[in-house]
């Protein structure tokens, strides 16, 4: 299995039933939580048959390439939320996306944390997401160095998701 930050393109790829080239592939997705595949593209075989079809996934989502005669594995790519940490006039804040829209992390949790002098993080303070996903809140760091992130775990992001993590932002105190 392997993962990707919400919304970043993912490559699938493989090799045809019949190994030849110009067979036609239809590509079938299934987002976490639906029911059925549906399709989403095609790719044509090259030399050897070999294809290859990128995806964007804002969930977890099963994908498999279909021909006429056969129907290749299933492949899980899973997602990570993708969290943002930003910083303006004394006011962090932070927003979290995933899914197309209808995800909604309001009333999650996520750590607003410290990277200790052990590398391990302290999570300095929890902040809850608003309607949009999104918080606005004050931290007051420690003088000299901080690297800090916005961190949101597993069970917070929910089902479909693994955890999420902003990038590190290192701030400065007199």
């Amino acid at each position: 299995k392997s993962a990707v930050t919400c919304c970043a393109a993912a490559l699938l790829s493989g090799t045809g039933s019949t190994a030849k080239a110009g067979e036609a592939l239809t590509i079938l997705a299934r987002p976490y939580g639906e029911l059925a595949e549906r399709p989403i593209g095609t790719a044509t075989t090259t030399t050897g048959g070999a294809w290859t079809f990128s995806v964007r996934p804002s969930i977890q989502t099963l994908y498999q390439a279909k021909t006429t005669s056969s129907t290749g594995p299933a492949r899980t790519i899973n997602v990570h939320p993708r969290v943002g940490l930003g910083y303006q006039l004394g006011v962090f804040s932070t927003k979290v996306t995933g899914g197309t829209g209808a995800t909604s992390f309001a009333g999650k949790i996520v750590f607003f944390q410290r990277r200790g002098a052990s590398g391990s993080w302290v999570t300095l303070d929890k902040v809850v997401l608003n309607l949009t996903s999104q918080a606005k809140f004050r931290v007051k760091l420690p003088s000299g160095a901080s690297y800090t992130r916005v961190y949101i775990s597993r069970a917070q992001a929910g089902a479909g998701y693994l955890n999420g993590v902003s990038t590190i932002r290192r701030f400065t105190r007199p």
